[in-house]
């Protein structure tokens, strides 16, 4: 009997599958083992596998991940199914770069050799993958749609650029995505992972939370995996409530700024507005009450508006001196910059509302007064005038006019404020985002407002944005280098390591200032703490230790007092330990006798707003790395980050000399001279490109639409073809 010469006989079949394209699949046509009366594209079968990574050769784990899944695409077409059964290769991303970087090799010369081996490594294993739709993601034919994507969702609002705490790896010097974090290490290179606050471009994804979640529910997965899903979203529905902060040295405003006096206000109504219109009445009565000085004019001819005219206005009938904050809504913003440009001393602040300060700006919508403003503003002497600038921006405005107040705020140095105002364009009649943009304080998020009276201090996670504002400005904190070797050690921890349920919880507090609370109007001390996370809620918790383990074991620790504000039905007040369950308010004023769940409601609504708020973060997708898509933004220093036109995509990754990367953070693409200086699309002046390029995850997160139409030139995938293969009917991976 003759022996079975399997190399010989496989490698002779497979020929002839290639040869008659028998894996090839078409979009509707019956497949090759249709039966005769199936109707055109109605059995086709989308059959998706986790594509391979070309960081090394084919390894016997690749094949244990197909072989089930090609078992499955040939049973299926021999049910008659037109089986879609495509293969592809996620190209780009560290771990390909590290290796060739071991190598003394191109990342891209790496890569590609890598792939050629593994399709030839696959193809003699009898795979029957459907090779004419191969994609790999280092092709700029495939991501010149992934910078198109990207470039959707930027012009859309969806994308942002702002300082975020990450993972950084230091060895290998990028950001790390959680999941490559394992046990505070880079999973590829085992170093151990820092905590940094670094510029990075964000995808909001938590706009989409609730769908997330809500969606969740009409899909036929297991209840473990849904469990999974809305814990890893985390949605919490509580409120936010803020606790105004004193000092023992003058601090005269949430922007940092130490100085003497109370600060006086000047608010500036806008276009067809008034004194008495949108918010002005309120936070002139809210102010007042605290104990400052406001003024709100009547700007002449509102609904006709000569900028001249109402820039004379203020100047004559408006006390502006030092101790001034200006604030102006919509136009009354570009009147207040006038304003202080014919100041010759000065001020102490600048809040601008929503404000459009140029005519020009990409979209605008024409007005009958622009030809009675100069749009021209001399930036920097307003800069040096304006102790502290603040931009707030509703974000229910979307383009043009968000990414065009994050432009303003670049141009002035100020901080951006982005958030939703109760009605769009700040024209509600109470507007907290504008009066929380004036007065000292800080926002907590708690699902328990029902224990606000049994508040008796307030912790603020290491990364809190207040905490380096106020170390910013020396002095103001009695402690400051106590608390900046606190937080270099809390650098050090994993998030898991921060939030574990240890018993030693640890904090320092931060001397020379004290929150009051709202409900009792006690002083209470104000700690940092690693137990809270930043991106949780606000950043800032505030401490009950009756009613929360992690406070009492807090409290204990630090001799903070203990207010019990909740007792158990029928059973008095609880005395062992924290009482974390429903119950009887006590201690709590006029809420004495309410049920739990009662004063949440009464307390949120007298102290507080309703707020959802979840686990679930922004996607950060910047990398400081070379092998990877550039990311398509122009950065002009006229007009601030430009979107690289449809026209010119893609913007291709540039072959360079030293792609290693740099110890500061900075992306090896900032070393291509040649490709980095480019003209601005917009003035034409001369600008920058990024150099972060996108996570790996970017591009692998869309290869599936690809696959239904791998070739095509004008779109990423056509509809129709979508909709033939979409959605995905079996994944495996």
């Amino acid at each position: 009997m003759r022996s079975y010469d399997h190399k010989k006989i496989e490698k002779k079949w497979q020929k002839e599958w290639e040869k008659k394209g028998l894996h090839k699949t078409p979009d509707t046509a019956k497949g090759p083992y249709s039966a005769p009366d199936t109707a055109k594209g109605k059995d086709n079968f989308h059959l998706l596998v986790e594509f391979p990574y070309p960081s090394g050769n084919l390894h016997v784990g690749h094949w244990y991940a197909f072989a089930v899944p090609d078992i499955l695409a040939r049973f299926r077409r021999m049910q008659g199914k037109n089986v879609l059964y495509p293969i592809g290769f996620d190209a780009f991303g560290l771990p390909a770069e590290n290796a060739a970087i071991k190598n003394k090799l191109n990342p891209r010369t790496w890569t590609l050799s890598n792939i050629e081996y593994m399709k030839c490594q696959i193809r003699s294993m009898g795979t029957s993958f459907d090779w004419s739709r191969e994609v790999v993601t280092c092709d700029p034919a495939y991501y010149k749609w992934t910078q198109w994507l990207f470039l959707q969702l930027f012009k859309a609002g969806l994308v942002y650029r702002k300082e975020t705490a990450v993972n950084w790896c230091p060895k290998d010097k990028t950001v790390l995505a959680n999941e490559q974090v394992v046990d505070g290490r880079c999973d590829r290179c085992d170093a151990e992972v820092v905590q940094k606050q670094m510029l990075q471009w964000n995808i909001k994804i938590t706009d989409y939370a609730d769908r997330l979640i809500d969606d969740l529910d009409a899909l036929d997965w297991p209840r473990e995996i849904k469990e999974s899903q809305k814990n890893w979203i985390g949605r919490s529905e509580g409120a936010e409530i803020d606790f105004p902060l004193e000092f023992e040295k003058p601090f005269d405003s949430a922007q940092g700024k130490q100085n003497g006096p109370k600060p006086n206000y000047l608010i500036l109504h806008g276009y067809k507005s008034s004194a008495e219109g949108a918010f002005a009445p309120w936070l002139k009565r809210e102010l007042e009450e605290r104990g400052y000085t406001v003024q709100v004019p009547e700007l002449p001819h509102p609904n006709e508006p000569k900028e001249a005219e109402q820039v004379q206005h203020v100047l004559k009938n408006c006390r502006i001196d030092e101790h001034t904050i200006i604030v102006g809504h919509s136009l009354g913003g570009g009147i207040a910059l006038k304003v202080i440009e014919t100041l010759n001393k000065p001020i102490a602040g600048l809040v601008l509302v929503g404000s459009v300060v140029n005519a020009t700006f990409a979209g605008a919508e024409e007005r009958p007064f622009w030809k009675d403003f100069s749009w021209e503003m001399d930036y920097e002497r307003i800069k040096k005038l304006a102790t502290f600038s603040v931009v707030l921006s509703d974000l229910q405005e979307g383009s043009p006019r968000v990414p065009y107040l994050k432009y303003l705020a670049g141009k002035l140095g100020a901080r951006l404020v982005e958030g939703m105002a109760t009605q769009e364009h700040f024209r509600g009649k109470e507007e907290p985002m504008v009066l929380r943009s004036l007065i000292p304080h800080l926002t907590v998020f708690t699902t328990r407002a029902d224990t606000l009276f049994g508040a008796t201090f307030l912790t603020l996670a290491p990364e809190h944005p207040w905490v380096s504002l106020a170390l910013q400005h020396k002095g103001l904190l009695n402690n400051e280098a106590e608390i900046v070797r606190y937080i270099a050690l809390s650098n050090k921890k994993t998030e898991l390591e921060r939030i574990s349920e240890q018993k030693d919880k640890t904090g320092i507090q931060l001397e020379g200032v004290e929150a009051v609370n709202p409900a009792t109007g006690k002083k209470i001390p104000l700690f940092v703490a690693d137990y809270v996370l930043g991106h949780y809620g606000t950043g800032a918790v505030m401490g009950v230790p009756a009613h929360d383990d992690r406070d009492f074991e807090f409290a204990a620790k630090y001799k903070l007092p203990v207010v019990e504000v909740v007792e158990p039905m029928g059973a008095g007040l609880h005395r062992d330990g924290a009482y974390t369950g429903e119950g009887i308010l006590a201690n709590s004023g006029d809420f004495d006798g309410m049920t739990s769940e009662e004063a949440r409601k009464v307390i949120t609504e007298k102290f507080g707003t309703t707020k959802k708020t979840y686990k679930l973060r922004d996607w950060i997708v910047s990398r400081q790395r070379y092998w990877g898509v550039p990311i398509p933004i122009i950065h002009c220093a006229k007009c601030g980050t430009v979107a690289v036109a449809d026209k010119d995509l893609p913007v291709e990754l540039p072959d360079v000399k030293d792609y290693l990367p740099d110890g500061g953070g900075k992306s090896p693409l900032a070393k291509a001279k040649a490709w980095l200086d480019i003209r601005c699309p917009i003035c034409g002046g001369m600008a920058e490109r990024e150099t972060d390029t996108l996570d790996t995850f970017v591009d692998s997160s869309w290869y599936f639409l690809r696959y239904t139409d791998p070739k095509n030139k004008k779109k990423f995938a056509d509809p129709k073809k979508m909709a033939h293969w979409m959605p995905v009917d079996l994944y495996s991976g």
